[in-house]
């Protein structure tokens, strides 16, 4: 699917400097970028941990603000909006996070790969019409930049990495799988930079060493991970990640589609369902489900959560902006580990914990971030 790190890095590279851009510029360009109305200091919501709000102190929405001109009231206004903000994150996370353990157990229980990817499109797009109906957004721009996009996310962000991933999920821990897919960034950077398109800077190569490093210290050490896992079948599961970087580079550097996130996705499942259902009938595997079984029902129940987490994210870019929505890139993987091992009984070892802390640290030095003193309202 159209991934949070894909539409994260589409945002990033969005409000990225260009060399010799002053900071008026950049402050200027963002806000033509992001029409969200004018935020609150983040000094007034704890620093940077909370989103930012929308600020009404002079009586109408986006009306222009700064220290000076927020009230009291909007102070303690904001503050009901930014837990619900808290709170939504951490749902997201939790639905997202249930995919690869739910998935797993339909693995163990015997489904092959090629059905569960055939029936979590069907059941994905059809969550995704009845949302799109609610919202009076079903009919899909059918331009050529459109058409594109549509054919790569159901190629690269369905079909590919869930095919790979699906495949990987019958002889790895959940818990490896969930840890693999997070080093979307890091594969994106090594391609931009390929590219000639990013330009080398020290820390995010620091990420990159990091990144390295936790792969490393979750194969190598002896103990670090079930000795019946195939190692062979580590790097099949990192070909989901490898497919998300792509579509993510296509969609923040190559794209000029005119279709919105949730319609990409809707026209991604569309191409994933065309794609599925002769792919799954000369596999000889069943086009559909013959009753509801616990693997049957595990493997719906992950396809309406992807869609909803989904759903729930585009919301809260929204309404709570793009530097706060993407951490839960980061809570995805940490419920990914805790539904393993509570649905599933895993037991990562020290050593998958200290991978995870190393994946982390990697992670946030790997990312672009924009330059926040330029984005708060005031210093434009």
């Amino acid at each position: 699917m159209l991934t949070a790190r894909a539409i994260q890095r589409k945002a990033w590279f969005r409000n990225r400097p260009d060399p010799g851009e002053t900071r008026d510029q950049i402050a200027t360009r963002s806000r033509r970028a992001d029409p969200a109305p004018c935020v609150l200091p983040p000094g007034v919501l704890a620093a940077s941990v909370l989103p930012p709000v929308p600020c009404t102190a002079q009586g109408r929405a986006g009306a222009a603000c700064g220290p000076a001109s927020a009230t009291f009231v909007d102070h303690m206004n904001a503050r009901p909006h930014a837990l619900k903000a808290v709170a939504a994150l951490i749902a997201i996370g939790a639905l997202w996070g249930l995919g690869a353990p739910l998935v797993r157990f339909a693995r163990l229980d015997g489904m092959v790969p090629v059905s569960i990817v055939l029936w979590q499109s069907v059941v994905g797009l059809a969550a995704l019409v009845i949302i799109q109906t609610l919202r009076g957004r079903l009919a899909l721009p059918l331009d050529r930049g459109s058409l594109l996009l549509y054919a790569l996310v159901g190629l690269l962000g369905i079909v590919l990495p869930h095919l790979a991933g699906f495949w990987a999920l019958g002889h790895i821990p959940a818990f490896a799988h969930a840890f693999l897919t997070s080093l979307v960034p890091i594969f994106a950077l090594l391609l931009t930079l390929a590219l000639s398109i990013e330009r080398f800077e020290p820390m995010r190569a620091l990420g990159l060493a990091l990144g390295a490093l936790a792969v490393a210290i979750l194969i190598l050490p002896q103990g670090s991970l079930p000795e019946s896992v195939p190692l062979v079948f580590l790097f099949v599961s990192a070909l989901a990640p490898l497919c998300y970087a792509l579509e993510s580079a296509f969609v923040a550097h190559l794209s000029r589609a005119e279709a919105g996130a949730l319609q990409a996705l809707v026209g991604g499942s569309v191409v994933a369902v065309v794609l599925m259902v002769p792919l799954t009938w000369a596999a000889g595997a069943p086009l559909w489900p013959g009753e509801a079984s616990p693997a049957v029902l595990a493997v719906l129940g992950s396809g309406v959560a992807g869609v909803l987490a989904y759903a729930g994210y585009v919301a809260l870019l929204r309404s709570a902006g793009s530097v706060f929505a993407t951490q839960v890139a980061y809570l995805v993987t940490g419920w990914a580990m805790f539904w393993a091992v509570l649905l599933l009984g895993e037991r990562p070892s020290g050593w998958v914990w200290l991978a995870l802390v190393a994946l982390f640290a990697g992670l946030f030095l790997v990312q672009p971030r924009p330059k926040l003193a330029a984005l708060l309202p005031g210093n434009s």
